[in-house]
């Protein structure tokens, strides 16, 4: 048995980082929405005067809010699992009840997490054995390693699910702040079609919304709608491309061959201002969120 990988899957995956993220770490759906509040706190409440001006200027805000906020809540689940587990779980009443009944010194065994409490168990020790600092963390840091690597991994895999569905979550929230209200949304191909109610002319339409938070390669995934029916049905890929949160680089990656191959499939993509006017200010299925909002939508969801 590798002992490494059970600490790891008793980790990952539902074990007990998940356990942590279910009081520490909300879904995107909240922290976008405390970043909406945290905005309209600061500047003022957005309608849809001001989204169809500004959207790429709030929509960047909003992106900037909620990593500051998912920053500050991620540290209390990654940076402080260890210390949680051992505060909350370890030797907390979690030894099987065979082993009250066993003389046989293995026979301690735990019923939650065992791996996790046999290394804690191992540390304390060390601790309680070694008199002199540098040699106690000297057997107690590479016993650590194997789990301290498990919660870094998963902190990654976390962040990079979290920038998809944030992007989402944003857009969603700023279409009723834009006087929208979403009947309905059903996943479709590697994307999302919506029925909107637009307020204002009390009429309804159907849009496709497919979200990337960068344009690399799996690009192309997104030019699946998913088999709708309605081939009329207009398709947007919106992307966080040349957003600084969700690359390290200033590159937007957005081609001209990319945008050929999206065009051709009938796709637009929707990117930030600084991207559309610097790269491709005269291509018509390259537009801004301040163009979808203000140009485009309404025209899906307006009177025939």
């Amino acid at each position: 048995m590798d002992i490494n990988n059970e600490i790891k899957n008793e980790l990952q995956g539902s074990g007990f980082l998940e356990e942590v993220k279910e009081t520490r770490l909300p879904n995107s759906t909240v922290i976008t929405g405390a970043a909406l509040e945290k905005y309209e706190s600061t500047y003022a409440s957005l309608n849809p005067e001001t989204i169809s001006r500004q959207a790429d200027r709030v929509l960047k805000r909003l992106l900037e809010l909620e990593h500051e906020i998912y920053n500050e809540r991620e540290q209390r689940v990654y940076r402080e699992a260890l210390v949680v587990f051992l505060q909350e779980k370890y030797d907390t009443g979690q030894t099987s009840l065979h082993s009250f009944n066993s003389s046989e010194p293995e026979a301690d065994q735990f019923t939650e997490y065992p791996h996790l409490q046999e290394l804690f168990a191992e540390l304390e020790e060390i601790y309680e054995t070694t008199d002199d600092f540098k040699e106690a963390f000297q057997k107690i840091l590479p016993l650590l390693y194997p789990a301290m690597d498990a919660i870094s991994v998963s902190a990654q895999q976390s962040r990079r699910k979290r920038a998809g569905d944030s992007l989402r979550s944003h857009i969603e929230n700023l279409l009723g702040k834009a006087g929208y209200t979403i009947d309905s949304v059903h996943s479709a191909g590697n994307g999302y079609l919506y029925q909107l109610h637009r307020h204002e002319t009390d009429q309804e339409g159907s849009v496709y919304l497919s979200y990337l938070t960068t344009l690399r390669d799996r690009f192309r995934q997104s030019l699946s709608n998913g088999s709708i029916e309605d081939e009329d049905v207009p398709r947007f890929i919106m992307t966080g491309a040349g957003n600084s949160i969700f690359t390290s680089s200033r590159k937007s990656g957005v081609t001209d061959q990319k945008v050929s191959e999206i065009t051709d499939e009938g796709f637009t993509l929707v990117v930030f201002e600084t991207v559309k006017q610097n790269q491709h200010p005269d291509k018509k299925n390259v537009i801004s969120y301040t163009e979808f909002f203000a140009e485009r939508l309404p025209t899906l969801v307006s009177p025939e």
